[in-house]
């Protein structure tokens, strides 16, 4: 899931194809391609182009979803990023971080310094690091250089599933034992049964006030304020992203998108 520079957001689904939400409206991509593929991915550029990655490599669409050129990148992508410099990074399963600009694509892998070429999130900070997760950990690039962060640093052990922004300037760190807030210098982790009933974390995303979504191993959906669990939601299937309008906070949860409001969940 994520959002263009006109407010719509879009959204990718298994095997059913590429939609984007505007105007109180679900409009679907008309790509025969997509339907029949799995979206792991997206990213929007300013000039209105959608990035697609898939279980079978790259796409890109235009702001009205009619198919664009796209690099060869034949692996599987589970993430995708545009940085302050217009430039597209590619997280692939496999084939290690791949950048495209300019027409040229360039791959960096566990031979370059990479954690693992099986790459499972992207994220950038304000100033301009790329943090990438990886099944083996966490890598900061800068300069083009690989800062490994792991136990050494205070985070949590195991896979990076995913990096995401904090309204501190630090970010959150999911891993298969809890969450991992690091700024940059030290890591304060959230763990343990007390605290999160289910220790898996997939995902995490921190809203506007403050409070973080959490995603976890029982497919529901913990919201972490301050240093307590202040709201539970079930789930029956696997939420998979969030965002966040001027309204709420948007989940998508399998074949559906919902609206967190006032303690509910709302399609």
């Amino acid at each position: 899931m994520c959002e263009d520079q006109t407010g719509r957001v879009w959204l990718g689904t298994g095997e059913h194809g590429l939609f984007y939400w505007a105007d109180e409206k679900m409009v679907p991509v008309p790509d025969d391609f997509l339907k029949s593929r799995n979206i792991f991915s997206l990213a929007a550029e300013a000039d209105g182009r959608i990035w697609i990655g898939t279980e079978l490599g790259l796409r890109c669409c235009d702001a009205n979803g009619q198919p664009q050129p796209a690099p060869a990148v034949s692996s599987e992508i589970d993430a995708l990023l545009i940085d302050h410099h217009g430039v597209l990074w590619v997280g692939t399963s496999g084939s290690g971080l791949a950048r495209y600009h300019n027409g040229k694509l360039t791959f960096f892998r566990k031979a370059d310094g990479l954690g693992s070429d099986y790459v499972t999130s992207i994220f950038e900070d304000a100033e301009g690091s790329l943090w990438i997760g990886t099944r083996d950990g966490l890598n900061q690039l800068s300069d083009l250089k690989f800062p490994i962060l792991s136990t050494h640093e205070g985070i949590l052990p195991g896979s990076s599933h995913w990096v995401s922004a904090s309204r501190n300037e630090g970010i959150w760190i999911s891993t298969p034992v809890g969450i991992s807030y690091f700024n940059g210098e030290t890591a304060k982790n959230f763990s343990g049964a007390a605290l999160l009933p289910n220790q898996w974390v997939n995902a995490t995303f921190e809203s506007r006030t403050g409070d973080v979504y959490v995603i976890d191993g029982g497919k529901g959906i913990a919201v972490l304020s301050g240093d307590r669990i202040s709201a539970l939601y079930p789930g029956v299937a696997w939420p998979t992203s969030f965002a966040e309008d001027a309204k709420s906070i948007l989940v998508a949860v399998a074949g559906s998108l919902y609206r967190i409001e006032n303690g509910q969940t709302r399609p």
